[in-house]
């Protein structure tokens, strides 16, 4: 019987891993799909230029507002994985009791490591990076296409800071406040109850 019992855990482990392994993957493909789209509105807004009539403001806002929108919803899709991430790897920790898992948790928990460059600091930069260059993309796309407004100029790229500043701040926040939004300590006592009551129930052989 214990010999079936390991292998479901290895095979359940396995599974674990792979899933795991998938969702990293996820997260890169997102910052890649991010760029990708970045520059497909880039190279849209851009097919504008040098027509006949300047670039109207209100068409520009319209394309920022497009392409902060679509990077929000690949920056939250982003985010949701590293919960769902968190989820699998805090079970197996509390259920195999991991040393892995337990030393990498430890790690980021202490004050000095708290600057490690780790998947979702390294995601974020692409996002907020993108958001950036966004700014000074359409602003130049501006001055190139309505030279002749002179100082109104600024008025018309000050919505697109405006959304631009929104987007970064949101994003740093979120990005800050990961660990108290993901609670992996509320997530280990769900899953330590959900545990005990599927061993209590006797539809889960004890490892």
């Amino acid at each position: 019987m214990t010999k079936e019992v390991d292998k479901v855990a290895e095979n359940d482990l396995r599974k674990l891993h792979s899933e795991i392994n998938q969702i990293v993957q996820q997260r890169f493909y997102l910052t890649t799909i991010a760029v990708i789209v970045f520059g497909t509105v880039c190279g849209w807004t851009t097919s504008e230029l040098g027509k006949d009539k300047p670039i109207d403001w209100r068409f520009v806002f319209l394309a920022e507002i497009l392409l902060i929108a679509i990077m929000s919803g690949l920056y939250v899709y982003f985010m949701l994985l590293l919960g769902m991430m968190r989820v699998l790897t805090v079970y197996i920790k509390e259920k195999y009791q991991s040393p892995w898992e337990m030393d990498w948790q430890k790690y980021r928990k202490e004050m000095n490591s708290r600057q490690y460059l780790g998947y979702s600091k390294a995601g974020t930069l692409v996002f907020q990076i993108l958001g950036g260059l966004s700014l000074c993309f359409f602003t130049a796309l501006l001055y190139l296409a309505n030279q002749n407004r002179g100082w109104w100029l600024l008025v018309d790229i000050m919505p697109v800071v405006g959304v631009v500043i929104i987007y970064e701040t949101v994003i740093y926040f979120v990005t800050q406040l990961r660990h108290t939004i993901i609670d992996e300590e509320k997530i280990s006592t769900d899953w330590k109850i959900a545990i005990k009551e599927a061993r209590k129930d006797g539809s889960v052989e004890s490892i």
